[in-house]
């Protein structure tokens, strides 16, 4: 996973999602999803050191946000859906986003209406882009 941002304002459809980015807005991708990004979109980001905790390591989550980034494709999203329903019956003050493209974000939404999405590669600022199911 690798935090990138805007060199300059940008507006974008990529991964099913529509993107308009200020610039130094940053996005988490991960490295074979950025990969993917035409090479002139991917010249106009720069690489950014995350600043976040990027793995779960077990702790409490109550009253903390976790950002599950699901590079999946519908079959993979419906077999992880038993697994985030019960992270929010585990710890239901715990923020749950999940970040992933926009087929597979269709299989999701109707089995998950408790956990926000975000598009996939993922805003670092969540809270000005995410979107309840």
């Amino acid at each position: 996973m690798k935090v990138y941002s805007a060199k300059t304002d940008l507006k974008f459809k990529f991964n099913g999602y529509d993107f308009e980015l200020k610039k130094g807005e940053k996005l988490l991708f991960a490295d074979d999803v950025f990969a993917l990004l035409p090479k002139n979109l991917q010249a106009l980001f720069k690489e950014e050191k995350p600043g976040l905790p990027l793995f779960y390591q077990g702790e409490n989550l109550s009253g903390k946000t976790l950002l599950v980034v699901a590079q999946a494709a519908i079959g993979d999203a419906l077999c992880m859906s038993p697994a985030l329903r019960e992270i929010k019956r585990r710890y239901p003050d715990c923020q749950l986003f999940v970040s992933i493209s926009g087929r597979a974000r269709q299989s999701l939404r109707s089995s998950l209406t408790s956990i926000s999405s975000s598009p996939c590669p993922s805003p670092i600022s969540l809270s000005q882009k995410q979107t309840t199911w």
